[in-house]
């Protein structure tokens, strides 16, 4: 048994057992690898569009799944995940729990992420989200109001954000290395090292967002195209407040090399 999902074959690892009554469909055993990964579902799937399973996810690749919702974005990684999936088509609700391997965004590595997600009633509930690696660790959590109904027509995430709705968020991160961020910055700054410590939140709506937070990086260097030898002991503390940034410290020393 075969099927065909984003214009690639998938097989039945076995076979696919379900039973069909007046109320709709029951799988007791429905089990598909392929290109992605592979699927597993039991659980019911009514004639009136109610659902009630339990699913799984195994070595299932995310790169060509999230160009369908985030076209912009590069992202890549092996999820392994397992949760529930009740409601309706309309209005499903959905718990899940499971990590991503081989994390990597824009094609740079960012090692291993660990989350647990809930969703119901348009609210997309991001309950602990933890990303770990040789540079630093992170964590998150929030909330961000979206239409996941499996009945809209669109794909793109960007169509079916609630642009009006309230939203919430919280970020914190801290290493010795920030690496992995130094592609991001400004053409001016060849790159930021040393230890560094980000405590970040966001709240208000995805049309009108509020960010708030504090930041600190000890013991630093940068590197500006600007100045020949580097600035070292870099100490800066700053805070965001909505859309100004507050500078608390900042001090630096540049020595000549020359000499």
């Amino acid at each position: 048994l075969t099927m065909r999902w984003e214009n690639q074959t998938y097989s039945a690892a076995d076979e696919v057992t379900l039973r069909i009554d007046s109320s709709g469909f029951t799988l007791h055993q429905f089990q598909f690898e392929g290109p992605l990964g592979i699927f597993s579902a039991t659980g019911q799937l009514g004639f009136d569009n109610s659902m009630s399973l339990e699913f799984e996810l195994d070595r299932f690749r995310i790169g060509r799944v999230s160009k369908r919702f985030f076209p912009t974005w590069d992202l890549d990684g092996v999820l392994a995940a397992r949760g529930q999936l009740n409601g309706t088509f309309a209005s499903p609700v959905i718990d899940m729990a499971g990590d991503v391997s081989e994390f990597e965004f824009e094609g740079e590595s960012y090692g291993n992420l660990e989350g647990i997600i809930s969703y119901r009633d348009r609210v997309l509930l991001v309950e602990s989200a933890e990303l770990d690696n040789r540079y630093f660790h992170a964590s998150a959590s929030g909330t961000f109001p979206v239409d996941l109904s499996f009945e809209s027509k669109s794909d793109s995430v960007s169509t079916r954000v609630l642009s009006t709705e309230p939203l919430t968020g919280r970020l914190e991160a801290s290493g010795d290395n920030l690496d992995p961020i130094n592609r991001f910055l400004p053409q001016t700054i060849e790159s930021i090292r040393g230890n560094f410590a980000l405590k970040a939140g966001v709240t208000g709506t995805p049309q009108n967002p509020l960010f708030f937070g504090e930041a600190s990086l000890r013991q630093g260097t940068i590197k500006t195209i600007e100045i020949i030898n580097p600035l070292e002991d870099v100490e800066i503390d700053v805070a965001l407040r909505h859309d100004t940034v507050v500078v608390r410290k900042a001090s630096a020393v540049v020595r000549d090399k020359n000499r």
